[in-house]
This record gives C-alpha cells, sequence and structure tokens, in this order.
C-alpha cells in the first residue's frame, strides 16, 4: 500500500514537473521566441534603410554639388522678376514712352489698371511627400520661400504712326522688369492720318523674395494736370522744330 502511494505521489510530481515545463514554454519561452521575430523582422528592415542611407552617403558630394547648382538656377530666375509692381511703374513707364518718341509719333491718351491677380504659387507639397516616403524629418514648406507670381494689366490707349507703334512695342519688351503684351489693336484713323490704338500689357512681379522694391520717381510728370504724359494736345508730324526746341529735345 505504501508502495502504491509513493508510485502515485511520484507519477503526481513528474506531471506537476511535466505541467511547469509546459507552462513555463508557453509564459517565458514563447514570448521570447515572438520577441525575437519581431527583432528580426526589424533587422531585416533597419539593413534596408542602412543600405539605403549608406547609398545616400556615399553620393552625399553629387547631391549637395547639385543642390546648390539648383538653388543657384533658382536665384537666377528669382532675380529677373522684380518683387512688386505698382500702376506707378507703369504710368512711369508710359511718360518716358510718350517723351522719347522723337520723329515716330507717339501719343498716349488713356491708361487703364486691373487688380493684381495671382497665376502661381511654389507648391511643395510633392518634395514634403518623397521626405516623408523617405523618412527624413523635415518641413520643406517651411523651409524654403513660398513664392507667388503675380500679374498686373494695364490697358493704354495711343495715337501714332507705324513707326511710332513698332518703337513702343520695342521698347515695352525692352523695360529691365517683366513685361508682355497680351494684345494690341491697330485702326487707320482718317481724321489724323494716323494709327489708333490699344496696347493690353501684362507686368510681372515675384512676392516672397528678399529684393527690394524701388519706388519709380515721378518728379517729371506734373500733378493735376489733364496731359500727365508730356504729349501736346495737337501735334503736327510734318512741323520743323525750332532751335530752342531741337537744343531741349537733344537735351534729353
Amino acid at each position: 500500500m505504501k508502495k502504491n502511494n509513493k508510485n502515485s505521489v511520484a507519477g503526481l510530481l513528474i506531471l506537476v514537473g511535466l505541467l511547469a515545463i509546459v507552462a513555463s514554454y508557453l509564459l517565458v519561452y514563447q514570448k521570447f521566441i515572438e520577441k525575437a521575430d519581431t527583432l528580426n523582422a526589424q533587422c531585416v528592415t533597419m539593413e534596408a534603410d542602412i543600405a539605403k542611407y549608406e547609398q545616400w552617403e556615399a553620393n552625399r558630394e553629387t547631391y549637395v554639388a547639385e543642390t546648390e547648382e539648383m538653388k543657384g538656377e533658382i536665384a537666377a530666375v528669382v532675380n529677373e522678376f522684380p518683387s512688386f509692381a505698382l500702376p506707378e511703374d507703369d504710368i512711369k513707364m508710359t511718360y518716358e514712352l510718350d517723351n522719347i518718341a522723337g520723329a515716330n509719333y507717339l501719343f498716349f491718351n488713356s491708361l487703364a489698371f486691373a487688380d493684381p491677380t495671382a497665376i502661381y504659387t511654389c507648391d511643395y507639397s510633392a518634395a514634403d511627400a518623397v521626405a516623408q516616403e523617405s523618412n527624413v524629418v523635415m518641413d520643406i514648406s517651411s523651409a524654403y520661400p513660398k513664392y507667388t507670381l503675380y500679374q498686373l494689366t494695364s490697358s493704354l490707349g495711343f495715337n501714332a504712326t507705324y513707326e511710332g507703334s513698332k518703337n513702343m512695342v520695342s521698347r515695352i519688351y525692352q523695360q529691365a522688369t517683366r513685361k508682355g503684351i497680351d494684345s494690341l489693336a491697330l485702326n487707320y484713323d482718317s481724321s489724323t492720318g494716323v494709327l489708333a490704338g490699344n496696347v493690353t500689357m501684362n507686368s510681372y512681379y515675384l512676392y516672397g523674395s528678399d529684393k527690394p522694391y524701388a519706388q519709380p520717381n515721378l518728379l517729371p510728370i506734373q500733378k493735376g494736370t489733364e496731359n500727365p504724359f508730356g504729349s501736346l494736345e495737337e501735334y503736327d508730324m510734318n512741323a520743323v522744330p525750332t532751335e530752342e526746341e531741337a537744343a531741349e529735345e537733344s537735351a534729353q
């Protein structure tokens, strides 16, 4: 009887030991296995990232050189545009065109402006997406200037000879600031013997750059006059200037 009890106790102890082993496996070893699998998966991802970063590091000098080159190209384009533009700029330009026409008769009789409109704004969302995909911690939209290109449209009415009209178009495109002609209409005016025309001109400026705006000097233009561009109300294309007028024109 005692022997049977001993065998039962031994069997129970063996069973308890087996249960302890199974429990240890389930509670401890299995968790280590799962953690090891997770770490192995992370190592695979890290190895891929390390390979990518090593490739970036190997090409770092190329990236830096290309970035500096691109910065130079961007700066060159930005420098082509004024930082701001006002109707005064076109008034000044019109005054100059009207007073340097010389023998090529040109007389402006109206000038109207439209409100400036934004036609393009820099969008860095695509670059931000690439940075996020590459796990690069950088807010490109905040790090770089947000340029906005504006268009200021003006409409000029004028009377001119054919040569005077061509001279006007040429000089508009010779302006240091960014300008372009959107439309040009010419009609023969039998009452004056010259062309009556209208030109729609666009001026462009890039807002957001650190380029200073130079406000035009309008001192030569008389305030309160009905003839702001300094043209004569009546112009005789065949008139011979006096010596005094010729000297004054030469001095200009």
